[in-house]
């Protein structure tokens, strides 16, 4: 699953790999992932993938538990909402933010936790502690561009927050 899934994007190259096929480079994702996957073959290595797809092949090992907690559920992978489905829990409770959404490079999508909150007492927390007024004010302004999301009211009680515009990314 979680093989195909990586092999599938790389045989639609991205953005990146279409340039760097253009510019003649040689570069061969496909080639680069066999090359791994032997080396790990050699020294007999499991990687973190090769982790979760035992998981995912023997459920049975899955040790029952009352409470299943997942946090930054919103990061995880198809292979991830997979185990996590074939997890013997009581009770599965699932934090996470469709709006922090940062490994859609590594098979995440924001959407597989959208898709689940139908089937669950979802529970909006309002209050950010992290972000004063005018950060937060500017990033609900950016977010709405973002199409697979959920739209939710936060607030702030820290006033303030400085914004910088940079017109040139070197001027860091």
């Amino acid at each position: 699953l979680a093989y195909d899934t990586v092999k599938q994007k790389m045989e639609k190259p991205s953005s990146i790999f279409k340039y760097i096929y253009q510019k003649d480079l040689k570069f061969n994702p496909l080639y680069i992932w066999d090359k791994y996957e032997k080396y790990k073959e050699t020294l007999k290595k499991k990687d973190y993938v090769d982790i979760l797809l035992t998981a995912y092949e023997n459920p049975e090992f899955l040790p029952y538990v009352q409470n299943l907690i997942i946090d930054e559920a919103q990061d995880l992978t198809p292979l991830m909402w997979s185990i996590i489905d074939k997890w013997p829990a009581e009770r599965k409770i699932v934090a996470g933010d469709d709006d922090q959404s940062i490994r859609d490079f590594n098979g995440a999508e924001a959407r597989l936790l959208l898709e689940r909150k139908n089937n669950a007492t979802v529970i909006h927390l309002k209050e950010t502690f992290r972000l004063p007024e005018n950060i937060l004010n500017l990033s609900q302004q950016w977010i709405k561009f973002v199409k697979e999301r959920e739209d939710k009211e936060i607030v702030t009680r820290i006033p303030g927050g400085i914004i910088k515009t940079y017109n040139n990314f070197y001027t860091f």
